[in-house]
């Protein structure tokens, strides 16, 4: 089994689909504060399968439009107020440097 070294993994964690991957699990985990886990995967998933991606293959400009997209059919499951604090965060996590 081949390991990467520390530079090798560093070049990884500085690519633009690991930055994506990263965020859109902090997507999930955000979105699972406000929704039931399996009512996240499914938007979640259903968003992926209509741009044809997987978490690894996202890149940083896909996840706003996944979260857009998903937040079209999420926003009638979560309180009215709710709702900002919940956009607030999602922003957060969009635009948090890594």
């Amino acid at each position: 089994m081949a390991y990467e070294d520390g530079s090798a993994a560093l070049r990884r964690s500085l690519q633009p689909s690991f930055i994506a991957e990263r965020k859109f699990q902090a997507i999930k985990v955000c979105l699972e504060d406000y929704f039931s886990r399996i009512l996240v995967k499914s938007v979640l998933d259903r968003g992926l399968n209509a741009r044809g991606l997987t978490p690894q293959t996202l890149s940083p400009d896909d996840l706003e439009g996944l979260v857009e997209d998903s937040m079209v059919g999420l926003r009638l499951f979560v309180s009215p107020d709710r709702l900002p604090e919940l956009m607030v965060e999602l922003s957060e996590v969009l635009t948090r440097e890594e």
